[in-house]
């Protein structure tokens, strides 16, 4: 009985085959409704795919991507459905697009382009060179443990990064969890600086910069690019820096500031006293692994063209040759004497030179704006 009802009987009841069909049928009926039912698939004539049969209309009229369709731009030109997007993009003189020279932001019908080139030639190459003569830099900062290093400190104490680069002049961010005496002795804010480390004038100019804690949650980009993390004093710095600028916008939220300012003075510091609660910055490294504060900072300026430096006065002096670095000669035997010079420097420190390498090794402790300083720089800005 069991294979007769499997198998023969003809009035046992079974659901139609096609997707989307909700017809129960005998066993007698279900070769005369698959050629009618309104679900059964029927080959597209233009695209020679498989359509149901009650959506061919619908699939031609919307969805077919070899159906002729005119330019929704109003070019004149009937393209295929599928290949809408590619004229749109390529061919279409009624398509707006963008001025392709840097530093152009005009849009235009695809139509103008040309007389737009010929127009603005004379505004294309200053823009553009305005784009090669801007530097630019961003750099991530990660300070680990923020929350236990913040927390024993008091006011007018800080946390310094290790030096990174712009226009070749040591930077590092520092950071006062508790205020300093600018902040005022009731203020529960964080000071942030960006610290222009060079003992030389005028190494710099103005500069666009901005800081961000990169891992506040408001502030959380799931389209930022990762960078190089850059580690607190006393770990190995690691920048990383990129050569096209963003535009600066001009919003503000707790976890990014911007501003501009001069940092030809050397040895000074320009930033906010009051950047975040330092509630704020807790709850962002809370957020994270290892508790650290991610910060975010980006410098804009003027590319600086070069500069002239001055070096007056030797030094005689000798060396076994087992300590002569590889590569160099040894220097002449003679007498050490004492080194000579046509005055002082004029930012009145003494700066000396390292017989072999020729590395300017700068002083060992100098007064900052800020409190003494704990860095101990060479020329080329390494942590000694």
């Amino acid at each position: 009985m069991l294979r007769h009802l499997l198998n023969d009987c003809e009035q046992e009841e079974f659901p139609c085959q096609h997707s989307g069909c909700d017809a129960i049928l005998a066993r007698s009926q279900r070769d005369e409704h698959a050629m009618v039912c309104h679900r059964r698939p029927i080959q597209c004539m233009q695209c020679k795919n498989p359509v149901p049969y009650d959506a061919m209309i619908e699939h031609q009229e919307q969805h077919c991507p070899s159906v002729p369709v005119p330019c929704p731009s109003g070019c004149g030109a009937m393209v295929l459905r599928g290949s809408v997007a590619e004229h749109l993009a390529s061919e279409c003189m009624e398509a707006e697009m963008q001025c392709t020279y840097a530093g152009c932001h005009r849009k235009m019908k695809r139509g103008d382009f040309e007389a737009h080139e010929r127009e603005a030639v004379v505004d294309h190459v200053r823009k553009m060179r305005a784009e090669l003569e801007t530097e630019y830099v961003e750099v991530s900062v990660s300070i680990p443990d923020f929350v236990s290093k913040s927390t024993g400190q008091v006011r007018n104490e800080f946390i310094e990064t290790l030096p990174f680069f712009f226009q070749n002049t040591p930077f590092a961010i520092r950071m006062y969890p508790k205020g300093n005496h600018w902040s005022g002795p009731s203020s529960n804010n964080v000071c942030v600086y960006v610290m222009n480390l060079s003992y030389t004038h005028g190494t710099v100019g103005r500069v666009k910069y901005s800081v961000e804690i990169a891992n506040f949650p408001q502030s959380e980009s799931p389209n930022r690019p990762p960078q190089t993390a850059l580690p607190i004093q006393g770990e190995e710095a690691l920048p990383s820096s990129s050569t096209s600028p963003p535009s600066f916008s001009s919003s503000s939220s707790v976890s990014r500031k911007e501003k501009e300012d001069d940092f030809s003075r050397g040895h000074t510091g320009r930033g906010w006293e009051s950047f975040c609660k330092l509630s704020d910055a807790f709850t962002a490294a809370r957020a994270s692994p290892g508790g650290a504060l991610e910060l975010k900072v980006t410098m804009q300026a003027h590319r600086v063209r070069g500069r002239r430096v001055l070096v007056s006065g030797v030094r005689l002096g000798s060396s076994a040759p087992a300590s002569i670095p590889a590569g160099l000669s040894a220097p002449p035997s003679a007498a050490a004497a004492p080194l000579s010079s046509r005055g002082r420097h004029a930012s009145h420190h003494h700066h000396h030179l390292h017989p072999h390498s020729g590395t300017v090794l700068r002083p060992q402790t100098h007064p900052t704006d800020f409190g003494p300083s704990t860095h101990y720089l060479s020329a080329r800005g390494a942590s000694r």
